[in-house]
């Protein structure tokens, strides 16, 4: 029939047909569209030109009937020919329908004859729409007809006449044209829809609104095609991620102009909702603009907003999210941004799945269970998103593994907020439950394991969102599914494959993680159940601590409070004592041939994670009755039969230091704050429980009697006393350090804290005690050969029996425990319990968890100082030095029983530390008396520099103070030199004077310069000034020790130097100012010279500090600082060309140091009288002297002293930000310092260049008001070289040399950007008529080689190479006689981004080009928009090229942002019409080239092998550099 035009002629039988193949068309088209067929069907085209052929016969009004219908073709038919034919068959059907005529395509036109058959039609609107090029073959586009088609499309709405008949075929060709791959197409349909729906709101609401039956039609437009196509153009898939984002455009043009409430749609009232996410006058807070947005935190912000805007209770009616809303906008939306995001978007993935979830909170029950599974269920392959399988690719390998885990993530998320009953526990009801039970949890148990890897792990996500669903199910089926996934996971760790293991562990803990701490016990029984023998043992020790790690690392709801792991506790205790002691513990210290191929194939078996998991447990079990157990647990240990062994004792050692590394305030410090509360509670009950504990842990008994208060008022009356004795005797000194000592205590007052992990210090000091009392105490009883009379003596007097007898004074202990007259022999270890308990006390004491201002602390505190002493006597260092540490924290404290004790064992303690340190200082020294010497050497630190008043006994201090000078005087005393540090420092503190210490001083010096290590040269540092500052000297001293100082300035070694100078810093830091004024040219002048001859850099920037700190100290000293300011103006006064090599040296320096007095003084160079102001005005016309003659100077002479021109410009740009008025309106720089800083700009250094760039900036951002409406003048001491227009085109033509060199970095490139942006709009707003000697033209210049001419430049970022030269100038409009400087600017910037340039200059003429086209008239930036859219054209239209590093895709992001500001400065015409002429020339140049290469091949096939071996060669560099460019994170 088709092939038969003529056959029909009668109406009868027209009719006939067309009521045949009308309908069968639409339902054939409409089957393809669900098909999502893209390839043209022969059968859709017969049709079509057979409703053509009957038409003319068809009667007016059953034609006119069926255009409505026909007329949602050109929203789905695809193809050439079939499109044409309908524009044929819409042409002839306005010869039946008036309504249609008003889309003539152009005015005056009439209907036309057929071509092919003389038949009459008319030639419409859609005919434009859908027009083609004419003589190519294929579906190549006319683009200048379809972009000026597009544009009266936009306007077509609001012409008088045009209905809704009219309207259809053009909605339905932009929505059809949104989803088209070409940029241009796609973009103007999108504009000219939004333009027709704002003009369709008009005239719905507008003043002049049309009749009520014209509203109605024009309404049902709106409500029945533009609407249902945007909901579905945002719920494309990934496949159209392009067009989703033009729709979203178009969805926010709807919701500014939404339509009319109509009784069958919904669609007014959801956009009435939607309309609240709007923000058209702030972008930052609009959801619509940062849902697209290129940046990742705007995208972040969208979906915050929204979730802001979603209501609290979904249940209230009058706040609820409309469904059409939920299902068909928000929620494709949000999916699409979790699914599409790209690997290193994963905080995006986070914001969705947290998004998805809000939005799941609004669902009913049904449309819930619906989106949950529509998660769980895996895409088909090659249908990733259900678009034409073009996600195939996709889902394919790796990518496919992330969006399943996106996937997984978004359904736990989802189940999260699964709808419970109201207090029923977060459980669903039964009906629900049974639901999920049949159809999710099935779907989740199919994806545990990937079937396609045979033995693989447990998939983590599918795991945790199985126990979230579990949680919410009744218990019985919690109680039923459970065990059957913890038996899955905990079988995979007994897997001989270490990635399985791995992975079933990390399993494993965050499913302890999800369930909580009560179900531990179970997953460590059924661990131990699978875990028996060989190798599984080693899993199973490493499996228990990553289960405990994860609790204690658990934040938010999941936190565990302390004493949730108690009901399995006695599990995990014989799990990690197995690591200890017995075989286990011996298999890993194995070194052996035997142990070996254990160790190689498990990793686990490599290491022990017993001390770590004994540090978890502390942090996470109850105290005391938690941490008694895990005590007992390891004293058992100690007990065990037979004894262990030695790596044993050294372990069980190591696990009482990390229990009490667990129990400390820095290990609680890192819980959550809902961890915190809940360990509170748990604290508050474990002071119940504490009163209640066994016999074997006594309790300290707290009486508030008041007899602490008396002991205190009898202290301070004792030191009143003190004090007095010490003014009478006229020790002022010795008064003031009473006074001191007197207050100290105090100074720790209010500073007490609560404990982060809920451990109460009162507690902590109860449990320790007793074990600190059983152990270090001797027995009442002990060997019958040492109970001597002595020895009855001592006990009846030392510190245990005085602390019996104030016991009752005190009330600080209940009875004792009875002990045995005999230990037991497994006491032998019972200093490691000791130890324990103190490192417990000390590390509370330490971080201020005790008041001194709380009576019930230091009652608490005061009976653990006579153990502290006894303890102080023991053989083993480390209680030794724990006791020495807690007693020099608690000598700060005002407790009764150190007033009372210490003064008597002064002496003791003084004779003790010199037999330590005579045994330490032996060559047979062990390291239990190194322990010791070190433990009564911090004591005694403390107490002299704390407690005043103790008496020392005069020879005994000055023995004291021989000692210590003598090891810090002795170079040999390497390894109690911070020892000694500590004691010279608290004797210098009391100012104990003795020839010994003025001998030391000087000996100090000398170590500090010669010394290796930095922290000891710091301390002697500190205590050198510490000595010069505080001690009685006369003035020869002070000079011979600065004399001494400036002589190693040129110390050989650099860390000698480095020395001097934190000496030297400390010096001017410390001095009195009249001091150090008198010596001001004395330590000035040593320092310029060597900031001058210091070769190291390090030290030379440090030697600059230090002259800045002397500076700005006097600075408070006016004349001095004058005087200084004088010094530097001569040395810059020489005549540069005949100065020498060291007169140049020294001027480079002054040129440094006017920098640095310009930052301290910046007053000294504004323009007022006075002395320092001319000295100022002096120094800067020294410095820009220098720096013209640095620019007039030949280029070898300039090369070789380039450091004296680039200080002088970094002293300069001090100057000029210190002092706005020297770069200001009123200049103090002339004209030809500026001319001579514009030719620096091309100097051969880099640093030149970069600082002659800052030093232009100044200049315009000082005169950023000539951007705007202020004119420039020509007032200023440099004659107006802003207001030059021949100035400025010079700094132009050298701002673009600068920018073009090789060596360009991308901060240089940023600030020559800026000041080539504030030329070009000085230019285009004050000299329009400046014609520049070039006279616009842009050099074409060739870069290429001969033999690469041929070559198709399109690797990879050179995808510019499509734009040659000759055919751009055809393009340039920018002809006119203004602007002309302006036109060149533009161009040669434009000129410099193509052919090979690097990514950094393309970046920065890009963000140059945006800068200036924001700012320039959309007329005048029409002229020039071919220049500024040629850098960014290759990025534009193939994104993919730019995807081979992370440089190349950030120049693409900004290409992108910045296409979209231009579009919105020059309008969608304009811009659109330049980018299809550069895409119109681009495919010429290419189609050229490819003939080229063509005809090569023939005429010489050996060059044209050798361009294609040099091209691929090209290539595997290229990719080479790209990979090493993403190794190195550039």
């Amino acid at each position: 029939l088709s092939a038969q035009p003529q056959l029909v002629l009668d109406s009868d039988t027209a009719t006939l047909l067309w009521s045949a193949c009308v309908p069968l068309l639409l339902a054939t088209c409409s089957a393809l569209a669900a098909k999502r067929s893209a390839q043209p069907d022969p059968r859709v085209e017969s049709m079509l030109e057979i409703v053509g052929n009957v038409l003319p016969h068809v009667p007016s009004a059953t034609a006119a009937a069926a255009s409505a219908a026909l007329s949602t073709l050109f929203g789905s038919l695809p193809g050439r020919t079939a499109r044409s034919l309908l524009c044929t068959v819409f042409g002839r059907l306005a010869e039946h329908e008036p309504q249609l005529r008003v889309l003539v395509a152009a005015e005056g036109s009439d209907a036309s004859a057929d071509a092919t058959d003389g038949r009459r039609r008319w030639r419409l609107l859609t005919d434009e729409l859908n027009a083609y090029a004419s003589g190519r073959l294929g579906n190549e586009y006319d683009y200048e007809t379809r972009l000026g088609a597009f544009a009266k499309a936009a306007t077509i709405a609001g012409q008088p006449g045009v209905g809704r008949l009219a309207l259809l075929p053009i909605v339905h060709s932009l929505v059809y044209f949104i989803y088209d791959a070409d940029i241009s197409i796609r973009n103007n349909a999108a504009y000219a829809l939004q333009q027709l729906v704002r003009t369709l709101g008009t005239r719905l609401t507008g003043p002049a609104a049309d009749s009520a039956e014209s509203v109605d039609e024009l309404n049902s437009v709106l409500v029945g095609v533009v609407w249902p196509a945007v909901k579905r153009g945002v719920q494309a898939g990934a496949a159209s991620a392009l067009a989703r984002h033009e729709f979203v455009s178009v969805l926010a043009t709807v919701v500014d102009h939404p339509p009319q409430p109509s009784p069958s749609s919904q669609a007014s009232l959801e956009c009435a909702w939607l309309a609240a996410l709007r923000r058209p006058d702030q972008p930052e807070a609009d959801f619509y603009f940062n849902l697209q947005h290129v940046q990742i935190h705007r995208r972040i912000r969208a979906l915050q907003r929204l979730r802001s805007a979603l209501p609290s209770d979904p249940a209230a009616s009058s706040s609820s999210v409309p469904k059409g809303v939920l299902s068909g906008v928000l929620l494709p939306l949000v999916s699409s941004l979790l699914l599409e995001a790209k690997a290193r978007e994963h905080n995006l993935v986070d914001q969705a799945a947290e998004t998805l979830a809000a939005l799941a909170r609004q669902l009913p029950w049904r449309a819930y269970v619906k989106l949950l599974r529509s998660f769980l269920s895996a895409p088909a392959a090659g249908d990733g998103s259900g678009e034409q399988g073009s996600d195939e690719k996709l889902l394919g390998g790796k990518t496919r593994l992330q969006q399943e885990a996106a996937r997984l993530k978004a359904a736990c998320a989802v189940l999260d907020v699964c709808p419970t009953l109201p207090d029923s526990g977060g459980r669903l009801d039964d009906a629900h439950a049974q639901l999920l039970s049949l159809h999710v949890l099935p779907a989740l148990s199919r994806q545990l394991r990937d079937p396609g890897k045979g033995v693989a792990p447990v998939r983590l996500p599918v795991a945790l969102a199985i126990v979230k669903l579990l949680k919410r199910l009744p218990s019985q089926l919690l109680e039923q599914h459970l065990p059957p996934l913890v038996t899955v996971v905990c079988q995979a760790q007994a897997s001989r494959e270490q990635s399985v293991r791995n992975a079933s562990r990390q399993t494993l803990c965050q499913l302890a993680v999800a369930l909580g701490a009560d179900y531990l016990h179970f997953i460590v029984t059924e661990l131990r159940a699978v875990l028996t023998r060989g190798y599984q043992l080693h899993v199973l020790g490493h499996a228990v601590h990553a289960l405990l790690d994860a609790l204690a690392q658990a934040r938010g709801p999941a936190a565990v409070p302390r004493g949730a792991i108690d009901s399995c506790l006695g599990e995990l205790l014989e799990v990690i004592g197995s690591e200890f002691t017995g075989l286990l513990a011996e298999q890993k210290q194995q070194r052996d041939d035997a142990a070996a191929p254990i160790a190689a194939t498990v990793h686990e078996a490599r290491s022990s994670r017993g001390l770590d998991s004994i540090q978890l447990v502390g942090q996470l079990c109850s105290f005391p009755d938690g941490v008694g157990r895990v005590v007992k647990s390891l004293q058992a240990q100690l007990l065990s039969d037979p004894p262990p062994g030695h790596s044993s004792l050294l372990k069980l050692t190591d696990a009482f230091r990390r229990l009490a590394l667990g129990l400390t305030p820095a290990a609680a410090a890192s819980q959550s704050a809902s961890a915190d509360d809940a360990a509170d509670e748990d604290a508050g009950s474990g002071e119940t429980a504490a009163a209640e504990q066994p016999d074997d842990h006594p309790a300290l008994d707290i009486v508030a009697d008041g007899t602490l208060e008396q002991q205190q008022q009898a202290a301070a009356a004792a030191d009143e006393q003190q004090l007095q004795q010490a003014a009478a005797a006229g020790g002022d000194d010795s008064a003031a350090a009473a006074a001191e000592g007197a207050t100290a205590a105090e100074g720790t007052a209010g500073q007490a804290q609560d404990i982060e992990r809920g451990v109460p210090a009162g507690d902590v000091l109860r449990f320790a005690f007793p074990l600190l009392d059983r152990f270090v105490r001797p027995a009442p009883d002990a060997d019958a050969d040492a109970d001597t009379g002595s020895a009855r003596k001592r006990r009846r007097t030392g510190p245990a029996h005085e602390q019996q007898q104030h016991r009752g004074a005190t009330s600080l202990l209940i009875d004792a425990p009875v002990r045995q007259a005999v230990r037991q022999s497994g006491e032998r270890h019972g200093h490691l319990v000791s130890e324990f308990a103190l490192s417990l006390v000390l590390a509370f004491v330490s971080r201020d968890a005790f008041s001194t201002q709380q009576h019930s602390d230091l009652q608490m505190l005061d009976p653990f100082v006579p153990l502290l002493l006894e303890a102080l006597s023991s053989r083993h260092g480390r209680l030794q030095a724990l006791s020495a540490k807690l007693l020099g924290q608690l000598c700060r404290w005002p407790l009764p029983s150190m007033r009372r004790l210490l003064p008597a064992r002064a002496a003791t303690l003084l004779s003790s530390l010199h037999s330590a340190a005579d045994q330490a200082a032996s060559e047979h020294q062990s390291s239990l008396q190194q322990a010791s010497y070190q433990a009564l050497s911090q004591l005694l630190t403390a107490l002299l520099r704390h407690c005043p008043w103790i008496v020392w006994p005069p020879g005994a201090l000055h023995q004291l103070v021989k000692m210590v000078c003598a090891q810090v005087a002795d170079p040999s005393s390497r390894r109690s030199i911070g020892l000694s540090f500590g004691l010279l420092k608290a004797v210098l503190h009391r100012q104990f004077i003795y020839p010994e210490v003025y001998d030391a001083i000087d000996a100090l010096q000398e170590r500090l310069i010669t010394g290796t290590v930095h922290a000891r040269r710091a301390e002697a540092a500190q205590l050198v000034v510490h000595f010069l500052v505080h001690y009685p000297m006369g003035q020869p001293r002070v000079q011979q020790s600065l004399d001494r100082l400036l002589s190693n300035l040129g110390f050989a070694e650099p860390s000698g130097r480095a020395a001097v100078l934190d000496l030297l810093t400390l010096v001017v830091a410390r001095f009195p100012l009249p001091v150090l004024s008198q010596r001001a040219e004395y330590l000035f002048v040593p320092l310029v010279l060597r900031l001058v001859n210091e070769p190291d850099a390090p030290l030379r920037a440090r030697v600059g500090t230090l002259l800045h700190r002397l500076l700005l100290r006097l600075s408070e000293d006016g004349a001095q600082f004058q005087a200084l300011l004088e010094l530097l103006q001569q040395w810059l006064q020489q005549s540069a060309p005949a100065a020498s090599e060291s007169q140049r040296m020294l001027q480079r320096a002054a040129a440094q140091v006017v920098g640095m007095a310009a930052q301290v003084s910046p007053g000294m160079f504004a323009a007022a009288s006075g002395d320092r102001v001319s000295v100022g005005a002096q120094l800067l016309s020294s410095l820009s002297q220098l720096i013209t003659h640095a620019a007039q100077a030949p280029a070898d002479e300039a090369d070789h002293d380039w450091q004296g021109c680039y200080f002088a410009l970094l002293s300069l740009e001090k100057v000029a930000q210190s002092s706005a008025a020297i770069v200001g309106a009123k200049q103090q720089l002339d004209e030809a310092f500026w001319t001579s800083l514009a030719g620096l700009l091309a100097h051969r250094h880099v640093w030149v260049r970069t600082a002659s760039s800052r030093m232009v900036g100044l200049l315009c951002a000082a005169n950023s008001g000539l951007i705007g409406s202020e004119k420039p003048s020509r007032s200023g001491s440099d004659g107006g070289y802003l207001a030059s227009a021949k100035h400025l085109f010079q700094l132009a033509q050298q701002l673009c040399a600068a920018l073009q060199s090789p060596l360009l970095s991308a901060p240089l490139g940023e600030q020559i950007v800026k000041n080539l942006r504030f030329v070009t709009l000085v230019l285009f707003r004050h000299h329009a008529k400046y014609s520049p000697p070039t006279r616009g033209e842009v050099p074409v210049v060739s870069t290429q080689h001969p033999e690469e001419e041929a070559i198709d430049q399109t690797n990879g970022q050179d995808s510019d190479g499509d734009l040659e030269d000759t055919a751009l100038e055809a393009l340039y409009t920018g002809s006119s006689d203004e602007h002309r400087a302006v036109h060149w600017i533009m161009r040669r910037v434009s000129h410099m981004a193509r052919r090979r340039s690097s990514i950094v200059l393309r970046m920065q003429v890009v963000r140059f080009m945006v800068s200036v086209a924001t700012q320039l008239p959309a007329a005048f930036l029409e002229t020039v928009l071919v220049p500024v859219l040629t850098p960014m054209f290759p990025a534009l239209e193939r994104p993919a090229a730019f995807d081979v590093d992370q440089q190349s895709a950030e120049f693409r992001d900004v290409v992108v942002e910045a296409a979209d500001l231009i579009q919105k400065q020059v309008g969608s015409d304009g811009w659109f019409r330049v980018y299809q002429r550069l895409r119109s020339t681009a495919v010429d140049a290419r189609t050229k080239r490819k003939e080229k290469r063509k005809r090569l091949a023939v005429l010489d096939p050996a060059l044209a092998s050798e361009i294609k071996r040099a091209k691929s060669k090209k290539k595997k560099l290229s990719a080479k550099q790209a990979r090493t460019n993403d190794m190195r994170g550039r």
